[in-house]
């Protein structure tokens, strides 16, 4: 059963929503009813998320970010608020995506990879740094 709860995604206290397993989803984030999120995620307030995209396990979607349809976020992955990830996009565990970057559809960012902010991906990045 899921509890009505107050929640803190960095900039302030918002309402959200606590799973029974651990997911945390902002009240005014959109989740389409096909995503999959893991369990412990955390979606952060105005974040969309597209039909069929998979969030991993205790991965973290920002606010105000976007992700496509049918993208896999890996676990533990942080994706940064106002972030874009394309449709069909794959990031992997552990992978830090900075604030405004941009994923391009189908690109796969290995995991452990870090983007930083403003970056614009759109094809492969594996074991990779941007500043």
């Amino acid at each position: 059963m899921s509890e009505n709860i107050t929640y803190n995604f960095g900039f302030g206290l918002v309402a959200a929503v606590k799973r029974d397993d651990g997911a945390i989803i902002a009240i005014s984030a959109s989740v389409h009813a096909l995503a999959k999120i893991g369990g412990g995620a955390e979606i952060g307030s105005y974040a969309k998320i597209g039909g069929d995209a998979e969030i991993g396990s205790y991965a973290k979607i920002g606010s105000y970010a976007e992700i496509g349809s049918y993208a896999k976020i890996g676990s533990y992955a942080k994706i940064g608020g106002d972030a874009e990830i394309g449709s069909y996009a794959k990031i992997g565990s552990y992978a830090e995506i900075g604030s405004y970057a941009k994923i391009g559809s189908y690109a796969k960012i290995g995991g452990d990879a870090e983007i930083g902010s403003d970056d614009v991906i759109s094809g492969i990045a594996k074991y990779c740094w941007t500043a």
